[in-house]
């Protein structure tokens, strides 16, 4: 951290820090026998959840997992309440042997096997 006696802070750009990391998990990935499932549940109606889940969507894709968003609830059909059938999309997810991960925040929230 630095001290700069003007006040003025340090810009640090994020992508050359986050290439490292994408780069090794992008190596692993293919290191293995079949890429990861990786399950998002979407369970709202609310923007930018969705805007979320998509960008994670497409992130994971990019790096080479195998990732399934499944909408629910209000994110399905607005006349649907918000987080309705969470509980059950995990539970569907968990008793899939080929899911190797969940995800579900915000209503679309993060949970790892």
């Amino acid at each position: 951290m630095s001290t700069d006696p003007t006040g003025k802070g340090l810009l640090f750009k994020a992508d050359a820090i986050a290439d490292t990391f994408r780069d090794e998990i992008v190596q692993a990935l293919k290191a293995l026998p079949k890429p990861p499932k990786l399950v998002g549940i979407l369970a709202t109606s609310a923007a930018p959840s969705r805007f979320y889940a998509e960008f994670t969507k497409k992130q994971c894709t990019s790096l080479g997992f195998d990732f399934v968003l499944k909408e629910i609830g209000a994110a399905l059909n607005p006349e649907n309440g918000e987080g309705d059938g969470v509980e059950e999309a995990i539970i569907e997810a968990n008793g899939d042997d080929s899911v190797d991960g969940i995800m579900v925040g915000g209503l679309f929230f993060f949970f790892w096997l």
